[in-house]
């Protein structure tokens, strides 16, 4: 799907050959977020990794404390 890339102040819009729609409209804050959701993770997990009695510290922990969050949060 071919796109065209336009800079307008503020933000870049992502324009659909076919059909002239926009696909995705970024700004500069929009593209941080993204960056420091996704960039980091790339950084530590090398980190934990290397180290495998903490990657699995980590790894087999991670789902008990998400299963924590979810249950404190019902009513």
């Amino acid at each position: 799907m071919p796109l065209h890339k336009i800079e307008v102040e503020g933000g870049v819009l992502y324009i659909s050959d076919r059909n002239g729609a926009v696909v995705l409209a970024t700004t500069g804050r929009s593209r941080m977020a993204a960056w420091l959701g996704a960039i980091p993770h790339w950084l530590y997990l090398r980190a934990l990794r290397s180290r495998r009695a903490l990657w699995s510290q980590v790894v087999l922990g991670h789902p008990h404390s998400e299963r924590s969050l979810v249950l404190s949060a019902l009513p």
